[in-house]
């Protein structure tokens, strides 16, 4: 099977001159050309293989002193969202050159990148504007939004894949494509990822605004290209600076199946409590729900889930946001049944 990948990415930058008074973004030094992907795309491992061969070729052009990327174990990446994944690869390249991470994935960001991806796949077509509004008309279609933000100068990036068959690795590509295979751009998209000053105004000091991600694949799409492809990753990464007075209060953080059901069931984590209450779900809705327990220490907070005892029951995995720590807890139809620290992830 023959696959031929595009990257076909764009970035829209909102005019500075449509919010007079305003700063304008910065950004790090770009590099001094692309870096292509340079290895295979089975996993975690050559993940990081491109990531770090891009790094030590900008530490040598630039004269910078990145470190090596390390990500989790596959088994914790392969739970991880499309946008978990996402925030994980943006906060990494972020963090790693002195600028402060995003907070973290929000519901409705990420519900209006997943609306755009799915319009750009149903109706065959392309770009920041193909529905008739721009990015930031659709982020304020959230009340939520639309009642509560700081004025950002970025908002969405784009990337495209078309193949004759399945693509492997499209959320960490798309954002390696972002980073370091961009120079035709003019690094638009890197600096949508690497902007700052955020206003860190509201939330958890040293870190704001917040990311979502939507990705549709199918096919045929024909979009921009000559010819129709049977097979595309259409991937939509849209940023959202909350406002002084955002609610951090409770948010959804994983979507797994704790009844084993195979139907998934929402968690939902107060961040200010630590308290933590599941909702069980079928075909219908919501049938009931039940708290499994409250983590008392604010550090900790839901990374995501995933069946790690195989008892056929979603387990939570927690991490420390001081200490890098991981561990999980062990569910079973009654709730929380026992802890085990996994030690530190370097994230």
């Amino acid at each position: 099977m023959r696959i031929l990948l595009f990257p076909i990415l764009i970035m829209l930058l909102l005019p500075g001159l449509l919010f007079p008074g305003k700063t304008i973004a910065s950004y790090p030094p770009d590099p001094l050309s692309d870096t292509p992907w340079s290895c295979g795309t089975a996993g975690t491992t050559d993940i990081q293989t491109a990531f770090n061969a891009a790094r030590h070729k900008e530490n040598s052009d630039l004269g910078t002193n990145m470190p090596d990327l390390t990500l989790p174990d596959q088994a914790v990446w392969d739970i991880l969202s499309d946008s978990e994944k996402a925030l994980w690869l943006v906060n990494a390249e972020r963090m790693d050159r002195g600028l402060l991470p995003l907070h973290g994935v929000e519901t409705n960001v990420r519900q209006v990148a997943q609306y755009y991806a799915d319009y750009l796949l149903t109706n065959d077509t392309w770009g920041h504007t193909a529905d008739g509004r721009d990015p930031w008309e659709r982020l304020n279609d959230r009340k939520a939004i639309a009642d509560c933000h700081d004025f950002l100068e970025v908002a969405e990036n784009l990337a495209v894949f078309v193949s004759t068959g399945d693509i492997a690795l499209p959320i960490e590509r798309a954002v390696y494509l972002w980073m370091y295979d961009d120079a035709n751009s003019f690094w638009g998209h890197r600096h949508a990822i690497l902007c700052y000053p955020y206003n860190d105004n509201s939330g958890e000091s040293g870190k704001e605004g917040f990311i979502g991600i939507g990705r549709a694949h199918g096919g045929p799409y024909k979009g921009p290209f000559e010819h129709e492809w049977p097979w595309v990753e259409m991937i939509v990464m849209n940023i959202f600076d909350p406002c002084s007075s955002w609610d951090y209060g409770i948010v959804n953080q994983a979507v797994n199946d704790f009844d084993d059901d195979n139907i998934s069931d929402l968690l939902w984590f107060n961040r200010n409590t630590g308290e933590t209450v599941i909702w069980l779900m079928e075909e219908t809705g919501k049938t009931g729900s039940f708290d499994p327990s409250t983590e008392t220490d604010a550090n900790w907070w839901v990374f995501g889930g995933g069946n790690f005892d195989g008892n056929g029951f979603a387990d939570l995995l927690w991490t420390n946001e001081t200490t890098n720590e991981l561990k999980i807890w062990f569910m079973d139809i009654n709730g929380f049944v026992s802890e085990l620290l996994l030690g530190s992830a370097d994230l």
